[in-house]
């Protein structure tokens, strides 16, 4: 069948309770029942229909995975999908609502609210937090300093202030960066924020309007893709090397592209936990400078090295005139789910950056500045600094491990000095929606490629997270991963796929 008329007759209802995958299922099934497709008829390949209807290509490869479960159509190898002709019944109608693995990861849209559906779902092992647990954070301290402000000084919790954050709190960033960090900044140029993801929706609405287009990493963290796809913003992606992004792509892309920003993630890069070198953070720097487009750097995992040497971020790297913007979290390593960060801004940038942060939220709730200032000090924050390094090295050595001894041949993974992510790349016949749904029976949750790759084409890659402190579950979760990666690759070689 034609791709355009197939997907001019193909009617979506993304707002319908019904899931996409379904709709498109059901549709074709009773589009062969009642003979306007016929036997040994062509369907589309499935990127191209995905293309043609506007969806993901996840939609329709689920679709016509379900289509040939049930004996309508058929892969024959690399001659394409065909129509098998009618079955005897008709389509089992759609369920009313969409269970929570029903909508994952099938649809366009917010990646971040499907993949925390995941995790929520009854004995799933969530393989897609990356945090520290919170069984390693001692609290006790924040939550006393919380009282103290309150007692003290009740009127913050009910106080509106500057959109750019408390002074004090600014300070207590300054030096927590530069004890950390190597880092010197002025508190003139720092945004409060509430958590990274903010941060980075700020600085991109300052830079970007819709139509524009945004270099990234490949693959690169989904609420990035996400906030560009609302946007209506492009994303370019730059192959992620051992050492970084390939610097020779990077410059060729920046030279024909006219993008508005580069963004990085060059310390245990999510998804990879890639770190860049200091000569690639170096010529990075020296892209933007000489073609004075905007650096974007995420930088929430620094303080959780657990080997090899200090690298200086490209900000510390740069001038005051350079157009580097440098974005912190503070709940990816002392308090997760706090939702405090930062925004270092270039000084001619900070108006435009704190007028978004103003539109966005107005401020960030002062009780919490005001206790976080007094807590970053502490011996008691620099304690569970301490506690959460020791803790995640034997985690990801587990974690590595297990992957060695597992993973079925022809498997790759990358080996991390810090953060709490790496990457793996299955064989390339192992479907990535199949792979999703194997882990899922196995009650483990990944996050697969096709989130985290600029054009969402499929990818047999998948991201791992190791936020899970418990060894022993961590271990476990991970053998099973590897199981299903294992009994996809045999059986992939032993049948025809439906052609993608």
């Amino acid at each position: 069948m034609e791709i355009q008329r197939l997907a001019g007759i193909l009617q979506l209802d993304k707002a319908a309770d019904v899931a996409l995958y379904a709709q498109v299922r059901d549709f074709i099934a009773t589009e062969i029942i009642e003979g306007r497709l016929s036997e040994g008829e062509r369907l589309p390949p499935v990127r191209a229909l995905a293309e043609a209807a506007n969806v993901n290509v996840m939609t329709i490869a689920r679709a016509y995975r379900e289509l040939s479960d049930r004996g309508l159509i058929a892969g024959r190898g690399a001659l394409g999908t065909f129509v098998q002709g009618p079955a005897e019944e008709p389509p089992a109608p759609a369920p009313a609502a969409p269970s929570p693995r029903d909508t994952l990861p099938n649809e366009d849209g917010d990646t971040f609210r499907r993949m925390l559906k995941v995790g929520d779902l009854p004995d799933i092992v969530p393989l897609t937090r990356a945090y520290p647990d919170a069984s390693l954070i001692d609290t006790g301290a924040f939550e006393q300093k919380i009282g103290q402000i309150l007692k003290a000084k009740p009127e913050y919790a009910y106080s509106y202030i500057a959109p750019d954050g408390l002074p004090n709190l600014k300070a207590a960033f300054a030096r927590f960066l530069e004890r950390h960090r190597q880092l010197h900044c002025d508190v003139d140029d720092m945004i409060v924020t509430s958590g990274g993801q903010q941060g980075i929706s700020i600085t991109i609405q300052s830079l970007v309007s819709r139509g524009d287009t945004v270099i990234v990493e490949n693959p690169t963290y989904f609420g990035l893709l996400d906030l560009l796809r609302n946007m209506g913003a492009n994303a370019i992606g730059i192959d992620m090397q051992q050492d970084g992004m390939a610097i020779e792509q990077l410059s060729e892309v920046v030279r024909s592209s006219n993008a508005k920003a580069i963004f990085t993630m060059p310390t245990y890069q999510n998804p990879t936990g890639i770190t860049t070198s200091l000569e690639k953070r170096r010529a990075i720097l020296g892209i933007g400078r000489r073609h004075g487009i905007p650096i974007i750097e995420d930088d929430c995992f620094s303080e959780l090295r657990f080997e090899g040497d200090f690298i200086p971020s490209i900000k510390s790297l740069s001038e005051p005139e350079d157009l580097v913007y440098y974005i912190v979290s503070m709940g990816k390593t002392l308090i997760p789910g706090m939702r405090l960060g930062f925004v270092l801004a270039p000084p001619a940038r900070m108006e435009q950056v704190t007028a978004w942060k103003s539109v966005s939220d107005l401020h960030t709730a002062p009780l919490l500045q005001d206790a976080f200032a007094a807590y970053l000090d502490s011996a008691e924050a620099e304690a569970n600094l301490s506690r959460i390094r020791k803790a995640y090295k034997p985690v990801l050595d587990t974690v590595i491990q297990g992957l060695a001894e597992n993973l079925p041949a022809g498997s790759t993974f990358t080996r991390p000095h810090g953060g709490l992510n790496l990457w793996v790349k299955l064989p390339a016949a192992i479907d990535p929606v199949d792979f999703f749904y194997a882990c899922l029976r196995r009650n483990v949750g990944i996050l697969t490629g096709v989130h985290l790759t600029p054009e969402k084409a499929d990818n047999t890659g998948f991201r791992l997270s190791y936020g899970l402190s418990d060894r022993d579950a961590l271990g476990k979760a991970v053998r099973q991963v590897c199981r299903a990666a294992a009994d996809l690759s045999k059986r992939s070689s032993s049948r025809f796929p439906v052609i993608v």
